[in-house]
C-alpha cells in the first residue's frame, strides 16, 4: 500500500512529487523502509511514482527504460507507457497461467479466439479473468511526471488495464491506498497550479502527511522536485523545516510547545530559508 502524489507548481514551471517509504506485506504487515517509490526513468527526468504488485511494477519499469527519449515526446509517452503495461501483464499471464500448459500467448490468443473453445482453454481464461479482477499479479498504477521536449510538463496516469490519464490540465494526481485523502487536503488547502513552488512543496507534503490516517500510509517520506533545466530530490535540512513548520501549524491551539517530546520549532524565518531553496532551483 502506498501514497503517490505530483502537483504542478509555480506557473506550471515545476511539478513537486511525495511519496511515503512503506512497504506492506498482505494486511499485517507494514514497516517505513530505506526505499524509494519515486523512480528515474531514462536520461530526460522522467519520475515514475509507482504503487502496486512488484512483479507488475518491475516489468512495467524495464519495458519504459528500453524506450529511447522517453518523456521527451508527449503523445508518444502515452502510447509507450500504454504499451510498456500491456507487455509485462502478457509476460505475466504467461508465466504463471500458460507454461504450466506449454502454452505460448500466441497459442493462447489464437485458441480464445477460435470458433469452438476447448475446456482447458476456458479455464484458463476462467482463471486470468478472476486475476484481473482480483488485481494481483498484473495490477499496478503509476503516476509519470516529467517535461517534454517543449519544456512543458506532463503528469500521466498508467493504470489497469493498461491505459493511460493525461492528468496535466487538471494538475495533479496521486496513487496508492491514500490517494482520495491526499487529493482531498490538498485541494482543500486551495493548491493552484500558479502557486509558488515553496508553498507547494509546503501543501504537497501537508496532503501526504493527512493521508497517514490509511493504516497502509508511511510516515517516512521523499520530495522530488522536476523543473524543464533539473531534477533534484529536497534535501534533508528543507525537509526539517517542512516538518517542523507543518506541526507548529497543525498543533491544536489548545496545546503548547513541549520541548521534551515535540520537534524543535520552526526558525523565526523558515519561510524564507524554504522560499530561497526552491527559487534557486527556478532561476
Amino acid at each position: 500500500m502506498t501514497l503517490c502524489l505530483g502537483a504542478l507548481a509555480a506557473d506550471r514551471k515545476a511539478i513537486v512529487c511525495v511519496a511515503d517509504k512503506g512497504l506492506s506485506y498482505g494486511d499485517g504487515i507494514q514497516w517505513d523502509s530505506d526505499s524509494t517509490k519515486i523512480v528515474p526513468i531514462g536520461t530526460s527526468g522522467v519520475r515514475a511514482l509507482i504503487s502496486g504488485d512488484e512483479f507488475m511494477i518491475s516489468r512495467v519499469l524495464r519495458n519504459l527504460a528500453s524506450v529511447s527519449d522517453f518523456g521527451r515526446d508527449a503523445l508518444a509517452t502515452i502510447k509507450k507507457s500504454e504499451e510498456a503495461y500491456r507487455m509485462a501483464e502478457s509476460e505475466i499471464i504467461e508465466a504463471v497461467f500458460l507454461q504450466q500448459h506449454t502454452l505460448k500467448t500466441e497459442d493462447y490468443n489464437n485458441a480464445i479466439t477460435a470458433p469452438q473453445i476447448n475446456t482447458l482453454i476456458e479455464s484458463i481464461a476462467v482463471k486470468i479473468d478472476q486475476e484481473r479482477q482480483e488485481r494481483n499479479y498484473t495490477s499496478c498504477a503509476m503516476l509519470l511526471c516529467g517535461f517534454d521536449s517543449d519544456k512543458k510538463p506532463f503528469i500521466l496516469h498508467l493504470d489497469s488495464p493498461g491505459l493511460v490519464m493525461d492528468l496535466t490540465h487538471t494538475g495533479h494526481g496521486a496513487v496508492g491506498s491514500g490517494f482520495e485523502r491526499a487529493i482531498s487536503r490538498l485541494l482543500w488547502s486551495d493548491w493552484k497550479a500558479e502557486h509558488p513552488l515553496d508553498r507547494v512543496v509546503y501543501d504537497i507534503f501537508d496532503a501526504k502527511a493527512d493521508a497517514e490516517m490509511n493504516p497502509f500510509v508511511g510516515s517516512d517520506w521523499d520530495t522530488v522536485i522536476i523543473t524543464e533545466k533539473e531534477t533534484v530530490i529536497l534535501p534533508k535540512e528543507q525537509k526539517n523545516l517542512v516538518e517542523r513548520a507543518w506541526v507548529k501549524n497543525t498543533r491544536s491551539p489548545w496545546e503548547t510547545h513541549d520541548p521534551d517530546t515535540d520537534l524543535p520549532e520552526p526558525p523565526a524565518d523558515w519561510k524564507e530559508q524554504l522560499e530561497k531553496y526552491c527559487n534557486a532551483l527556478l532561476d
